[in-house]
């Protein structure tokens, strides 16, 4: 009901013309119950009960990948779900989440050991650790992740030279 104020519920219904099912949302609008389908509601409440349908599912799944959370939510939202997704599922399943969002970033629990820089260098995509510099600057409390991100100073260390003794393949 925090997501949805009003929220009823949900139904799902058998389009006649396609033989597909769809989900018909049930939200209290003044004395009476008003049936919406899914694309009458924001991508933001969709986005954010498909991350709770994903996280309270029977077979609880060992890896969660989220891309970019904020996205079409509200900011306070989105950290309040990511901190109650992470606080509460994270000794349960790995949580991989990835973001631009400097809010998000700035949150105080997060530290150099959660970040990873991914870039795209020569036509491959490089996923490290920070550098030694952005982990001083966390560690100090210079800055948040978040402050890094925005000044730029959020960087990957320099990428060690080719070993070729290991063969990596790149799929067309």
């Amino acid at each position: 009901k925090l997501v949805l104020p009003g929220f009823h519920g949900f139904t799902l219904v058998d389009h006649k013309d396609s033989g597909k099912r769809r989900i018909m949302f049930r939200q209290g609008l003044k004395e009476r119950s008003v049936l919406f389908e899914a694309d009458e509601i924001s991508d933001g409440t969709l986005r954010i009960l498909g991350l709770l349908a994903a996280f309270y599912q029977e077979q609880v799944p060992t890896l969660a990948v989220i891309e970019e959370p904020e996205a079409s939510v509200h900011p306070a939202a989105a950290m309040g779900l990511m901190q109650d997704l992470l606080e509460g599922h994270s000794k349960d399943m790995q949580i991989i989440v990835t973001s631009h969002s400097t809010d998000l970033l700035d949150t105080k629990w997060i530290g150099d050991r959660h970040l990873r820089v991914v870039s795209w260098e020569d036509g491959e995509t490089r996923v490290t650790g920070i550098s030694r510099g952005t982990r001083n600057i966390l560690d100090r409390h210079l800055a948040n992740a978040g402050e890094a991100l925005r000044t730029n100073a959020l960087r990957a260390p320099e990428p060690l030279p080719p070993r070729p003794d290991l063969k990596m393949w790149v799929l067309p």
